[in-house]
């Protein structure tokens, strides 16, 4: 709960990198939520007539829905994601001073779908490995997976063979 609230009012606090990208979702969003109940009322007619299978409009529905969640999460977590990127030309971590400031496309795959976004990376005079600041600041597993991503994954894979594991992650779309 903490973390959700704080997460919350970071967000609402960084208003003005944020306030374009939500304005245009809330503006398209109304047309969209038009379009998805003329369309679940049309398959209740069709379905009505005795066109489709029993079940499938249930299916079908929950996928739309899911999809227009899964938008506006993936737009959540870009935000997030920009939070906790920096754009200094150097960071210090551990008592280490990390510079040679790179700016480079970072995919990271979380509960909504991927994500893409230009994050900083830094390296120790110059060469060598190099330090993301915004996966250690969120979690990031193996520098693509959300916490949640990851703890998904393992146990749905820890659980089950690897094709089931493997199918059932896809049906929920991670």
């Amino acid at each position: 709960m903490r973390s959700w609230v704080g997460t919350w009012l970071i967000l609402v606090m960084n208003e003005s990198a944020s306030e374009s990208w939500f304005e245009g979702w809330q503006s398209s969003v109304g047309s969209r939520v038009a379009e998805f109940r003329k369309s679940v009322q049309k398959a209740i007619t069709r379905r009505s007539r005795g066109d489709g299978a029993v079940g499938a409009i249930g299916l079908q529905v929950e996928r739309d829905v899911q999809e227009l969640v899964n938008e506006f999460g993936r737009g959540l977590m870009r935000e997030a994601f920009d939070i906790a990127n920096t754009t200094t030309s150097e960071v210090t971590v551990c008592g280490e001073t990390w510079g040679f400031q790179r700016v480079y496309t970072g995919t990271y795959e979380t509960t909504f779908g991927e994500v893409s976004l230009a994050r900083s990376t830094y390296q120790l005079h110059g060469k060598g490995r190099a330090l993301i600041p915004l996966d250690l600041r969120l979690g990031i597993v193996e520098g693509r997976y959300t916490p949640l991503v990851s703890r998904i994954a393992n146990r749905a894979l820890g659980s089950m063979p690897t094709n089931e594991g493997e199918a059932l992650l896809k049906e929920i779309g991670v």
